[in-house]
């Protein structure tokens, strides 16, 4: 179940940033699993992008409330998987 959740939520990072990628027009983009590419002029703007996709599925989305939400349990002291501050810390070593 945690291999699934895990390559649930690799594939929905991928989608995620390939479609902001897109909007962003983006030049070169190439993604395999949780690895992206793009070209150099490119590279700060795609950085950006993955940060803003993580934000939105792990901040505004908020999947831990959700589930909680789903299964009718009242869990408040939940913390969050990530919050902003953790993705855009400029020394978040995970977005390089």
């Amino acid at each position: 179940l945690e291999f699934r959740r895990v390559l649930f939520r690799s594939a929905l990072i991928a989608r995620t940033v390939a479609s902001l990628a897109c909007d962003a027009g983006i030049e070169g983009y190439v993604s395999i699993h949780d690895c992206f590419r793009t070209s150099l002029k490119d590279t700060p703007t795609l950085k950006a992008l993955i940060c803003k996709a993580y934000e939105i599925i792990f901040v505004d989305n908020d999947p831990i409330a959700h589930l909680c939400n789903q299964l009718n349990i009242d869990m408040p002291q939940v913390s969050k998987e990530l919050t902003s501050e953790m993705i855009y810390n400029p020394d978040a070593y995970f977005f390089c």
